[in-house]
């Protein structure tokens, strides 16, 4: 069967073969009723764009990588890499691009692939996902000269450019509830330090910032560090049943902890919100199908996703820029606050 051509796609819409072109490669400069017209005869006639030629043209390989890094085994289940994963593929196929992804250690070989990749055309940029990246291979990417966007994560040098959220408004928003709702004693559950992650630092400070605003003295048997996990959310709320004088509300950094917060404390026999109110931050989707259903920050991942191959898009076609681009969050006000 002879491959469906986009001037023949042209010539059944009866538009011109640029205008074929602009629809396909999502240019705003086509008219909605003729976009979705050509999208149709696109469908009918079963064209696939020749991105191989597009790549030889544009001497582009038409594929970005997404790189995780200091993923252990108990992180390949986590739902956070894999709804990132996804937006990141969402938002690279929205724009006519295909994604690798890559994994990172400190082993300085980790990055032997993704290098390799570059030097040979077959990348052209990557996201770089997770708290920390080892010094090496900041250094290793950098001489690369390849386009880099990292991903939640406020770099702390700013000739990196980095996309996040806005994780200290979002647990403001959270006391200032929890507030309204008559919550005084409010305990934090934390991730680990040892990520570095800015995210971390940022959920915690607006902790420190927020409880200060509510002009509440903090309890240092208030703060307690997490590890990011269900069992670890179960584990803090062992200990915060156990203090003498026991927190009204804890704001897990994260849901999952949330989760193993909110299972350990049913199993105890706690009103959930009455004796004690839980939240969390991500807005995954089991958030909402929890009994109680999850109050918890919504952490737009898609929206990030999309910013960060637009940065990466960017670059490749010469703009320059750095700093930190950070997205709003909301407030997710459900059954356990």
């Amino acid at each position: 069967m002879a491959r469906v051509t986009l001037r023949a796609v042209a010539k059944r819409a009866g538009v011109s073969y640029q205008t074929v072109s602009n629809v396909i490669n999502n240019m705003d400069v086509v008219r909605p009723e003729t976009r979705e017209k050509v999208k149709a005869v696109i469908e009918q006639m079963g064209y696939v764009p020749n991105y191989a030629a597009r790549a030889l043209r544009q001497a582009r390989a038409m594929t970005v990588a997404c790189v995780f890094y200091q993923v252990y085994d108990d992180a390949v289940n986590d739902p956070y890499r894999t709804l990132v994963q996804a937006a990141l593929a969402h938002a690279a196929r929205n724009n006519n691009y295909s994604l690798l992804t890559y994994h990172v250690t400190d082993d300085p070989d980790s990055l032997r692939d993704m290098m390799q990749h570059f030097a040979q055309g077959r990348l052209d940029g990557a996201v770089l996902v997770g708290p920390s990246l080892p010094e090496q291979a900041q250094s290793q990417l950098r001489r690369s000269g390849q386009p880099l966007v990292i991903f939640d994560h406020a770099h702390p040098h700013r000739k990196w450019l980095s996309v996040t959220a806005e994780y200290r408004e979002g647990i403001l928003a959270v006391l200032q509830h929890l507030a309204q709702k008559g919550k005084r004693r409010i305990a934090f559950l934390s991730g680990l330090k040892a990520d570095h992650s800015s995210t971390g630092e940022e959920r915690l400070q607006g902790y420190f910032d927020g409880m200060k605003q509510l002009g509440v003295s903090i309890s240092p048997s208030y703060v307690h560090q997490g590890n990011w996990t269900f069992e670890g959310g179960q584990e803090a709320f062992r200990y915060f049943w156990s203090l003498k004088q026991r927190p009204e509300a804890i704001v897990a950094a994260n849901d999952r902890m949330a989760a193993g917060l909110l299972h350990a404390a049913l199993h105890a026999g706690v009103r959930i919100p009455q004796e004690l109110a839980i939240t969390g931050v991500d807005d995954f989707e089991f958030a909402r199908y929890l009994v109680p259903s999850l109050s918890t920050v919504h952490i737009p991942y898609q929206e990030m996703a999309n910013t960060a191959i637009q940065l990466l898009l960017e670059q490749m076609n010469g703009q320059t820029r750095s700093g930190v681009v950070r997205l709003p969050v909301t407030l997710k006000i459900r059954e356990s606050s």
